[in-house]
């Protein structure tokens, strides 16, 4: 039952699979005897922005379109990288956002905690470019 269920969230393309490994997924797949193998799709550049985006806002973290285009950049620039593997490099960026807004906050002071959009993803959360080649 869970792997049909897996299999039916992989082959409908839900991004509830993107955190796992196409290698995962396929001994998972071989030692459960299903019959045939699982290619993960290629997210698109929109996809992946929609996936950031949602994985931040699932961390109550939310992101505004300007920041967002800031981190597409980056998307663009690992998705040319030869490990870019869509939903683990997300994630692993997703985090590496997170644990960089976590810095800021902080550093804040009782002022800056006070700020409309301070608990957002904001353009000085984005990590230098070097970073994010590594993900």
């Amino acid at each position: 039952i869970v792997m049909s269920v897996l299999t039916d969230l992989i082959y409908g393309g839900s991004n509830a699979v993107a955190g796992l490994t196409e290698g995962a997924v396929n001994d998972a797949i071989a030692k459960y005897g299903a019959e045939k193998e699982v290619a993960f799709p290629d997210f698109t550049f929109e996809e992946c922005l929609q996936i950031l985006r949602s994985m931040l806002e699932s961390k109550k973290a939310p992101i505004d379109d300007e920041t967002l285009a800031l981190c597409g950049r980056q998307i663009a620039l690992m998705q040319r990288c030869p490990g870019f593997s869509n939903g683990r490099t997300l994630r692993n960026y997703s985090e590496l956002l997170l644990n960089m807004r976590s810095d800021r906050m902080y550093d804040a002071t009782d002022e800056q905690a006070e700020e409309e959009g301070f608990i957002n993803i904001r353009p000085e959360d984005i990590p230098a470019d070097l970073l994010v080649l590594y993900l």
